[in-house]
């Protein structure tokens, strides 16, 4: 099993969500405790690139694995652009 580590600030932002969007950001987390290498390394230029990423409603979270931790990298409203 991996551990999952949040920075800070994403863990007040996930306090600030709607119940429901932080719920399902958290569903896709305790689900990278078991498989984190199921969804694809990014390939596109950001600020993210590098890091693997899944969606969870319309939030897209992006994380990285080292050994058996995998670290919350960010998270990406995708209703807004993204950044170039």
């Amino acid at each position: 099993m991996f551990t999952v580590i949040w920075p800070d600030a994403l863990l007040a932002l996930l306090l600030e969500m709607p119940e429901h969007e932080a719920g399902l950001i958290l569903e896709i987390a305790s689900r990278l405790q078991i498989i984190p290498d199921v969804f694809p390394v990014t390939e596109n230029p950001s600020t993210f690139k590098g890091c693997r990423a899944c969606v969870a409603g319309h939030w897209t979270v992006y994380y990285r694995r080292v050994g058996n931790e995998v670290f919350i990298r960010g998270l990406w409203d995708d209703r807004f652009p993204p950044l170039d």
